[in-house]
């Protein structure tokens, strides 16, 4: 250490110069500070640990549901689309649109993130959610629209004046009537001569013919009483539903009928009322919803189980 006035050289703890006398400063000496480790200790900054981001389980609840209500709606439409119900597809159509819909939705909500000040703002981080919740509501008014669309009553004219809504003849009051009080009700009947008709149990019998002058349509008669009745038009048909098909013969199906046939060319019916045995719709699109025959059994002993 030197004297800080005449740089004479004195000892480290030295007060006063001993040779001009000037007090010394005190001087902070390398063996007082703390050792190197403890410096260490304060200098060195704390590792970086990385921090993984916790899943909420309630978004991914949300988006497994999403996820399961979007399949389901593509998965009902390959259905309707590939089989033989693609005539039914526009029926069920708001159905799909309401699974797309909150399928879409819940996806959205549940990949929405929490934006970063200063680093990710509200619009980036949430953009693409609220891109998919938009999608959603869009899917499910399109549903709402559909629905009310269907439930419209609707009236789609023919040729010949025919309308979807229309009742073409009530089959009902055929059943089992002998042929003077079918004329009372359809008018008069040509005879079209005889017909062979097969029971259930496999055996034929004779029956009678009787048309309407100048159509089509048939009554079929066996020992005397009407057991079947076939209406065939000369224009197609046209309907909305496959119930109003039905309503335009004048039936009301009981709840225990059974479907045994549903293709996109023919529709059939057993036990449709206490009257009416088998509910035969031939000649049919139902692509187009149009049909041109329909076939009436009475007698449960000339019905094809």
């Amino acid at each position: 250490m030197h004297c800080k006035n005449c740089g004479a050289q004195i000892p480290g703890d030295s007060k006063f110069c001993k040779a001009c006398g000037t007090k010394q400063a005190a001087q902070m000496s390398y063996a007082t500070t703390a050792p190197p480790e403890e410096m260490k200790k304060v200098s060195s900054p704390p590792p970086f640990k990385s921090q993984k981001k916790k899943r909420s389980p309630g978004k991914i609840v949300l988006r497994v549901f999403g996820i399961f209500f979007f399949l389901t709606g593509i998965i009902v439409a390959l259905i309707y689309l590939t089989g033989q119900q693609a005539s039914e597809f526009r029926e069920n159509l708001p159905a799909v649109l309401f699974c797309w819909g909150i399928g879409v939705i819940l996806i959205g909500i549940s990949f929405r993130k929490k934006p970063l000040p200063g680093i990710v703002p509200q619009k980036q981080a949430n953009g693409g959610s609220t891109l998919c919740v938009i999608l959603g509501i869009l899917f499910v008014m399109a549903g709402i629209v559909n629905s009310v669309a269907e439930q419209a009553p609707k009236a789609k004219t023919t040729a010949s004046g025919e309308t979807s809504s229309s009742v073409i003849a009530d089959a009902t009051k055929f059943a089992g009537k002998p042929l003077e009080e079918i004329e009372t009700l359809a008018g008069p009947l040509l005879d079209n001569g005889g017909i062979s008709l097969t029971t259930v149990s496999g055996e034929t019998v004779e029956g009678e013919t009787y048309s309407p002058q100048g159509s089509a349509t048939q009554f079929i008669f066996y020992e005397g009483k009407c057991v079947k009745y076939q209406y065939i038009s000369d224009n197609d048909i046209p309907y909305e539903k496959k119930e109003d098909i039905f309503a335009m013969f004048g039936i009301s199906p009981q709840k225990d009928m059974s479907l045994v046939a549903d293709t996109n060319f023919a529709m059939r019916y057993l036990n449709v009322t206490d009257s009416i045995s088998e509910f035969y719709v031939q000649i049919m699109d139902s692509r187009a919803k149009t049909f041109s025959a329909v076939k009436v059994t009475y007698d449960s002993n000339f019905a094809v189980k």
